[in-house]
């Protein structure tokens, strides 16, 4: 197809502002859509060049495969490569066997469905994923696999009518498809390509529209367009359903944009200006090295990196982005240059070392021995969330009738303290259940759907009711009362936790040295925390940070002798889970039930045998 400049500055449209959204700029709070754009475009521009093979009667899966395997692998192998030293070097056992496992979705498209799978309490807050990004490329390649196929047996079955109506028709489904997900599912809604596949599929319809005739250009159907995109870079946010009917704002801009925006408009000699070409034009470079660039520099940071810095990054991932795309892009993408023998004699050695890395960092558990040297603990317990053994006290009833009974509602957080309470032994003659139901924060509101009663009809069983830590606690007086009405009496609040902004750059210490080590609790966290407290009646209150904190918002990072007590800033290993369960032990709430398990577990009945008093070991009372 022909060249089109403008289409060059509409990729610099996109990629600047995902830059200095990830970078941390507030105002670029909706530059996540610029990945958005990039898929209308791509649809675009790989359904242009397909329909005009098909038209001329030579397109070929095996040479549209080997042209995307030119486009994307080299660069991307070269950026995955060299985020591996780094990795090893400066992330801790639990964020590098996350990057390992990175590292293989990456090289095999897959990074999307990672995500999807592992996204969660265990893991570090995305701007610590040096490959957190290369999700979107995925769905892309993913798309590239797929969508040729559906369009060759369409355009066999019905020529170019038929082809176009199977487009639009995915288009429709895939988009109804986002609209059911966006509040049912919304993880897998914003990572799959079930959900993604119309954004890519409306630029397929641009290049039908453009296949034979070129629509006139049109300043103001193209300015209304970028419009659309920029309107969505600063007004949307983390609170915008994502993707979902809003996501039409930056799509159907995109597709005015790629329409009407022809030689000759003022908004293609806007968007051909030269700066914004050239960056268009090593846009793909752009977006590999600037995610990896950020997240290492907020590894090494104990308080998250100043704009300046973020800003002068930014200009390194161009700068980088450039000798990428002239050494490793343009000419891998020359068969000219770079023969498909040598092509694949380059890539599949890289491919193949990378993922025998990625594997073994996710076998070895991230490999503690690197940071760890003076231990021999090696289990992933000891360096990740210690959180899977709490799952075995899932139940729907209780069904002892001498033993005290305690259910303990929450998700991670609650999890945590279960295995503080387990390890300090105050639950050791107690019938435990844990439940992550979704019950309101305020109990009394509104009507009782069918977790709440699930979860009253067990509270009312329990002799104990403990809310995790997730628990709010804006209604702490109102849903004590609530379940006072219902003779709930001995309820508990399980207090909040944070380790920090960020616990890698603490490797830099001398393992002899860690003890000492203090983070600074997160501002947002430590006012949570202060209301927490007074808002709770500390009879009720299970202060799960204060132990292990100083009155000035400082917390301890390692044991006493240097193991980690959080793994990922939020959650607890087992050695975190030893320190705290210690002292929350002395809460007299806890002890209180401590003490009453022991006192029904240690009540025997004395029988006559044969002349001799027996202790019938299963006959308590």
């Amino acid at each position: 197809m022909k060249y089109r400049t403008e289409i060059d500055g509409l990729r610099s449209i996109a990629v600047i502002p995902v830059m200095l959204f990830h970078a941390g700029f507030e105002t670029f709070s909706g530059g996540f859509v610029g990945v958005d754009v990039f898929f209308v475009i791509s649809g675009f521009l790989i359904t242009s060049i397909i329909l005009g093979d098909l038209d001329k009667g030579r397109f070929s899966i095996a040479r549209f495969y080997e042209r995307r395997i030119r486009r994307i692998l080299p660069a991307l192998l070269a950026v995955v490569v060299a985020c591996m030293p780094f990795a090893w070097m400066w992330m801790l056992p639990d964020p590098l066997e996350n990057f390992g496992q990175s590292v293989v979705a990456s090289v095999f498209s897959a990074n999307n469905i990672l995500l999807w799978l592992t996204s969660g309490y265990w893991s570090l807050a995305n701007e610590f994923k040096p490959l957190m990004h290369t999700w979107s490329l995925a769905i892309e390649e993913q798309y590239y696999v797929v969508f040729p196929i559906v369009l060759v047996v369409a355009w066999k079955l019905g020529g170019v009518r038929s082809s176009l109506i199977a487009t639009a028709a995915l288009a429709l489904l895939s988009f109804a498809v986002c609209q059911y997900g966006v509040t049912r599912y919304p993880q897998a809604n914003f990572f799959l390509l079930t959900s993604r596949a119309w954004e890519l599929l409306a630029g397929s319809i641009c290049a039908y529209i453009t296949r034979k005739r070129q629509p006139t250009g049109s300043d103001i159907a193209a300015l209304t367009g970028l419009s659309l995109i920029a309107y969505a870079i600063f007004a949307f946010d983390e609170s915008t359903p994502f993707p979902s009917a809003w996501t039409l704002l930056p799509v159907l801009g995109t597709a005015l944009v790629l329409l009407f925006a022809r030689a000759g408009t003022h908004s293609a000699r806007l968007l051909s200006l030269p700066p914004l070409a050239f960056i268009g034009l090593i846009s793909y470079s752009a977006y590999l090295w600037h995610q990896p660039l950020f997240a290492f520099a907020r590894i090494r940071s104990f308080a998250e990196p100043p704009m300046w810095l973020m800003l002068l990054l930014s200009g390194a991932a161009l700068l980088l982005a450039y000798f990428t795309w002239r050494f490793v892009e343009t000419p891998f993408r020359r068969p000219e240059q770079v023969g498909l023998r040598t092509l694949l004699g380059i890539l599949v050695p890289f491919a193949s070392a990378a993922t025998v890395f990625g594997v073994a960092i996710h076998v070895y558990n991230g490999v503690p021995s690197r940071v760890f040297p003076n231990t021999e603990v090696a289990s992933a317990e000891a360096h990740h969330a210690y959180n899977m053994r709490v799952l075995q006290y899932k139940a729907d009833q209780f069904t002892s009738s001498s033993m005290i009974k305690v259910l303990v509602l929450g998700s991670s957080f609650a999890r945590d303290f279960v295995n503080a309470a387990i390890e300090s032994r105050i639950f050791e003659n107690v019938e435990l259940i844990y439940r992550d139901d979704r019950v309101p924060a305020c109990l009394g509101d509104g009507p009782i759907g069918d977790d709440t009663q699930s979860f009253i009809d067990l509270a009312g069983q329990a002799d104990w009711v403990v809310f995790g830590s997730s628990w709010s606690t804006a209604c702490y007086e109102e849903d004590v009362a609530f379940l006072n009405s219902l003779g709930i009496t001995n309820v508990l609040f399980v207090g909040t936790k944070d380790f920090g902004y960020n616990l890698n750059a603490f490797l830099r210490l001398p393992f002899e040295e860690r003890e000492k080590a203090r983070s600074r609790v997160s501002e947002n966290v430590w006012k949570i925390y202060q209301r927490e407290r007074a808002a709770t009646d500390p009879k009720r209150y299970i202060d799960m940070l204060g132990g292990i904190s100083d009155s000035d918002g400082r917390v301890r990072v390692f044991t006493a002798d240097g193991m980690l007590i959080s793994p990922d800033r939020r959650h607890l290993t087992r050695d975190g889970a030893i320190l705290i369960g210690g002292f929350i032990a002395k809460h007299p709430a806890l002890e209180r039930i401590r003490a009453e398990s022991l006192g029904r577990g240690n009540r025997i009945e004395t029988i006559e045998c044969n002349g001799l008093a027996g202790i019938g070991p299963d006959r308590q009372i």
